[in-house]
């Protein structure tokens, strides 16, 4: 009852008009040192100075994710979308809302469950810059900038045709770190999914090895590394230094393996990136 009652007592009192004092008033107004409103006034302009020091020094310059948690980044598919569709309701910038929203859950080192739309407006969109000030921009940069990087640079979805299904398999059955995603044609159809380069760049590799079979690997202009693997045939007169564009046809597999590594993000080098949630971005 005493809850409601101060949210009754708060509504009365919102309804009252108010206005500021215009400079001529405020001019007429003579404060005593023993006036009670001097202490008010010095007692909010005290305030105010403390949260602002209290957000320059407790907002780190820095942050140092683990590798692990970086490299696992299992954001929920549903989320990144309507993380999209909201920054651009809210005219904000995408890849900075992402980042912040990783960084406020340490990247996602564990599988989670997705929150509706509705859910994440409320408790992260409509408070957005109270959760960005945990954060200074120098802190969050190297994460942005990787992000940022490969939102620009995954252009398109890395396979077509065929009935496909995939999901976030960072980890194996037995919780074994598993570094890629595996898209599969449902029926099992052989050669049935045209791959597909996700970005420009070059072809580093076309070759065979035990574990990958057959396998393409595609540099971006980034640096950023994507290898397609488990491929049953190779696109007729592909070779090493060819120059790709996005979408362009690398082979046709039954069950394509796709693994992405970083060249340098984060302020870490060379680390394999779970491509799950950005494969859930670019195919909406």
């Amino acid at each position: 009852m005493r809850r409601k009652f101060y949210k009754r007592r708060y509504r009365r009192r919102s309804r009252r008009r108010f206005t500021l004092p215009s400079l001529a008033a405020l001019r007429k107004i003579r404060f005593r040192k023993d006036d009670p409103r001097v202490e008010a006034v010095s007692a909010a302009v005290v305030f105010v100075l403390v949260i602002l020091l209290a957000r320059a020094f407790f907002a780190p310059s820095a942050l140092d994710f683990s590798l692990d948690n970086v490299q696992a980044f299992r954001v929920p598919g549903d989320d990144m979308i309507a993380l999209r569709d909201l920054s651009a309701k809210y005219g904000l910038d995408f890849t900075q809302a992402l980042t912040v929203y990783a960084a406020e859950n340490s990247f996602f080192p564990t599988k989670a469950e997705p929150v509706s739309s509705a859910e994440l407006e409320q408790n992260y969109f409509m408070n957005y810059s109270g959760v960005k000030a945990h954060f200074s921009d120098a802190a969050i940069a190297p994460y942005y900038n990787m992000l940022k990087t490969l939102t620009d640079e995954m252009k398109c979805f890395p396979v077509s045709g065929g009935d496909y299904m995939y999901g976030d398999g960072w980890e194996n059955m037995s919780g074994e770190k598993f570094p890629g995603t595996d898209i599969s044609d449902r029926e099992n159809i052989r050669g049935s999914l045209a791959v597909l380069s996700m970005t420009g760049g070059s072809v580093t590799d076309v070759g065979y090895s035990k574990d990958l079979g057959n396998y393409i690997g595609v540099t971006a202009p980034s640096g950023d590394y994507f290898c397609y693997a488990k491929l049953d045939a190779f696109a007729e007169g592909l070779t090493e230094g060819a120059t790709l564009t996005p979408g362009q046809t690398l082979g046709q597999a039954t069950r394509l393996h796709l693994s992405v590594k970083i060249k340098n993000g984060a302020g870490k080098k060379n680390f394999w990136l779970n491509p799950y949630p950005f494969l859930r971005l670019i195919e909406e």
